[in-house]
């Protein structure tokens, strides 16, 4: 999925988008991140989108609920839109002046009349009803977790992030995930498939035949880390894909439309959280803080700036916000003290 891939969208094609009928049929929470950021890109498609919303939920709640046989349905159908929509009929009258104006198949769609588009959602219904779930793990303030995929695969899921999963997966296809947070993948290979592994962010989806990585989707950008195998990375808004090596780093904005990081880092730095310890090796205290505020979920307040640009080698607990701020009082050399969500340095 690509931000850009929907720059041009109307109502209609809102619709008629799989991943978008997923997203509002299907409540599927692992795809929010992906419509906030394109809302924030394309903010002037936010009422096509909302129509669409409305459309499509107006129609699943009047199927599921109303109708009990196809012969109801071209009447019924049109009496419940237009009580139902009601308030924005003048912008369904701008919806059909718009289809006629577009692709042969949608003036098509139009033209076949209610019992055709009504047909059509009870089928997105019926597809609904026979659809694979979706599993949401989540992990909260200074917890990790580690998860089983379906295929054999293992994931470390670190403190305050989400990853969500299809509960089935058919052997021979291809898999999917979708993180928010961090996390580190042991992708299970499938040679005799060939059967790729995909993880999917708001900046980027990595593209996986077998390795081990983490990925990263904090600080408004996606970091990953190649520790073994070979994974390219197809970024959101650029054209060409980025290939990287085992130990490479490197770190993607959409945002900024760019790779703002690329280098060499080595495994025990990049994803030592896995064993409960956080070591961060010649950083800022800007960077440190940034880690404490994503694990712990806490605001960290600075009430002296200088401190800020200081270079400092440390290791802190995932799960002990007291000894992470001991060790940090004593590396900084600078008076620390914190309430139930709050840190206070300086």
């Amino acid at each position: 999925m690509k931000i850009d891939n929907y720059k041009d969208f109307e109502t209609f094609d809102f619709i008629e988008d799989a991943n978008f009928r997923r997203w509002v049929l299907e409540n599927d929470k692992s795809l929010n991140f992906f419509w906030e950021a394109y809302l924030r890109k394309y903010p002037e498609r936010q009422e096509s989108l909302q129509e669409a919303k409305d459309l499509l939920t107006g129609t699943q709640t009047f199927y599921s609920s109303e109708v009990e046989n196809v012969s109801q349905l071209d009447n019924s159908f049109r009496s419940h839109l237009s009580s139902v929509h009601q308030s924005s009929s003048a912008k369904l009258r701008d919806l059909h002046e718009v289809q006629t104006k577009r692709s042969l198949k949608r003036r098509y769609l139009l033209a076949a009349g209610v019992g055709a588009i009504a047909l059509l959602i009870l089928g997105l219904v019926l597809w609904l009803s026979n659809s694979n779930e979706v599993i949401t793990y989540a992990t909260c303030n200074g917890e990790w977790e580690t998860i089983e995929l379906p295929d054999g695969s293992f994931v470390e899921l670190n403190a305050n992030s989400e990853l969500s999963v299809f509960s089935n997966w058919n052997e021979g296809e291809d898999r999917r995930v979708w993180l928010k947070g961090e996390a580190f993948f042991d992708v299970e290979k499938k040679e005799s498939t060939g059967a790729k592994f995909f993880v999917t962010t708001s900046d980027l989806t990595v593209e996986v035949l077998g390795t081990a990585f983490s990925v990263n989707t904090r600080n408004s950008q996606t970091e990953v880390f190649l520790e073994e195998g070979h994974i390219s990375l197809d970024l959101n808004g650029a054209e060409e894909k980025e290939s990287i090596v085992p130990g490479e780093f490197i770190a993607y904005s959409e945002v900024q439309g760019k790779v703002t990081h690329r280098y060499k880092k080595t495994e025990e730095i990049q994803a030592n959280w896995k064993e409960g310890v956080v070591k961060l090796d010649n950083v800022s205290t800007a960077e440190i803080i940034s880690e404490i505020e994503a694990i712990y979920g806490m605001k960290v307040i600075v009430n002296s700036k200088s401190v800020l640009s200081k270079v400092s080698s440390v290791a802190i607990p995932v799960d002990n916000i007291d000894m992470a701020i001991a060790i940090l009082r004593r590396a900084l050399n600078i008076k620390i003290s914190h309430t139930k969500d709050r840190v206070y340095i300086g």
